[in-house]
């Protein structure tokens, strides 16, 4: 017997004209959607003012530049709705945005993604998203986050490593198989391998119930200001009871942690 769910209220914030449109034809008859408000303002005003009066499930916000405003509009969103998910799609983006965005998403107790437009090759790539963000998942543009990992300083958990160690590191937090680090760093693939294991050894204190690999990423993710520590707040499991979409089928790293969404498929020795 197929499960049926409630839609997701979804309200549509576009600054460009050809996509509002685009979206608004897509998602009103989407049978995983209802589709509560379309507009082309997404300054700060205009989406608390949605966030305080309609309290949608999901909000799609593009825009043609992230920028430090569209940061502020995000937390603004946030404390009229905790609960709404948030996702955004940019042209572009503003490196001054990527301190403040940093910050929003280590607090963030909610779903949210920040992504490229042009990564995004179909509706249903959106639909996945919008998903994943309103189970929870934190989401960013692989391009983005190295910026963010850029601007972040390396802090004392990580000194103990060497710099090549580091290096490994950042890259295995991007979500690159073992191959493709030692592809991008010139190196064999037992040198990446030895590597690792060393990580495992300097990080140590490593628990059973997570693998290993995602374990120290959550590790640097947190060293580097981009995941709250884990004594900090997380959201609660009956947050949205009743109003979650069906599990979707996201990579398995992104199932154990808050970790970047990546274009190219995650590796299977993330799982």
């Amino acid at each position: 017997m197929e499960t049926t769910h409630k839609p997701l209220r979804l309200y549509i914030a576009e600054e460009q004209a050809l996509f509002r449109e685009a979206f608004r034809s897509f998602f009103a008859s989407h049978p995983r959607f209802a589709l509560c408000g379309v507009a082309g303002d997404t300054s700060s005003p205009a989406l608390t003012s949605v966030a305080g009066s309609l309290r949608p499930d999901v909000m799609l916000i593009g825009v043609k530049r992230l920028a430090p405003a569209t940061v502020e509009a995000l937390q603004g969103v946030r404390a009229y709705s905790p609960t709404t998910a948030l996702a955004v799609l940019m042209a572009l983006h503003d490196p001054r945005a990527l301190t403040p965005l940093r910050s929003f998403t280590r607090s963030s107790a909610w779903g949210c993604a920040v992504l490229y437009k042009n990564t995004l090759n179909s509706p249903e790539d959106i639909v996945h998203i919008l998903l994943a963000v309103a189970e929870g998942r934190i989401i960013l543009d692989p391009l983005l986050f190295e910026g963010m990992l850029g601007e972040a300083t390396s802090p004392s958990l990580l000194n103990g490593l060497s710099p090549r160690e580091q290096e490994v590191l950042a890259y295995m937090a991007q979500g690159y198989s073992n191959a493709g680090i030692a592809q991008a760093l010139f190196l064999e693939p037992k040198t990446v391998e030895r590597h690792i294991n060393s990580i495992y050894s300097k990080l140590g204190g490593l628990p059973e119930e997570v693998h290993p690999r995602v374990y120290v990423v959550m590790q640097y993710l947190r060293a580097k200001g981009l995941l709250p520590s884990a004594d900090e707040h997380t959201p609660p499991d009956d947050a949205r009871a009743g109003k979650g979409p069906p599990e979707t089928p996201l990579p398995p790293a992104q199932r154990k942690a808050r970790i970047p969404h990546h274009r190219l498929p995650l590796p299977a020795d993330v799982s």
